[in-house]
């Protein structure tokens, strides 16, 4: 795994900056208010750069893993290219990368910074298809116990895995034209 330091600090940068602009309190102004931005904004940055680089190497480690669980992904994402069902497709496996390796660790190291980070970073469709997830972050802002997210990551792997090997199968059974089927199938499974 090669993670370019500082393209990645780059974009950290321009995601903090992005919100600079309205400031809204979210998780991002919780994630810059751990690293104490306002104080010291490029010493934050670097500070920032250097934690979240584990989380993206922990994702992608995911992938990793994801993969080796996934055969024939690849060709489910080609013949979805430029539909809803490749959005959701993608969710699913980041929700799974992130259930394998991202959320177990950031959640064992109780790291507040990057788990604020990491729900900054979730798509629309990320959050929309795993509402527990988002409703147990809001339960861990309100009363600081982290048990919340730990139960809504409890076997979440399961879940996304045998969603993504539902998603294989449509793909299988009805090849470019899966994507109405994958549309369908999502809506039962939200977690």
């Amino acid at each position: 795994i090669f993670i370019r330091r500082e393209s990645f600090r780059r974009l950290i940068w321009e995601r903090t900056e992005e919100w600079r602009w309205n400031k809204p309190e979210n998780a991002m102004a919780r994630a810059m208010h751990c690293y104490h931005f306002d104080e010291h904004p490029e010493d934050s940055l670097n500070r920032m750069t250097d934690n979240e680089l584990e989380s993206t190497v922990l994702h992608e480690i995911g992938e990793i893993k994801a993969s080796e669980l996934l055969p024939g992904w690849s060709d489910l994402m080609h013949d979805v290219a430029v539909t809803q069902a490749e959005i959701i497709g993608r969710a699913v496996r980041d929700h799974l990368a992130d259930s394998l390796s991202t959320l177990p660790k950031l959640l064992a190291d109780n790291n507040e910074a990057s788990i604020h980070f990491y729900f900054s970073n979730l798509t629309a469709m990320r959050k929309l298809i795993y509402p527990t997830l988002v409703s147990a972050y809001d339960t861990w802002i309100n009363n600081h116990d982290i048990t919340a997210l730990q139960v809504a990551v409890d076997n979440s792997a399961q879940h996304w895995e045998k969603v993504a090997r539902e998603l294989l199968s449509l793909h299988e059974q009805h090849k470019k034209a899966c994507s109405t089927y994958i549309i369908d199938y999502i809506e039962s499974q939200y977690l």
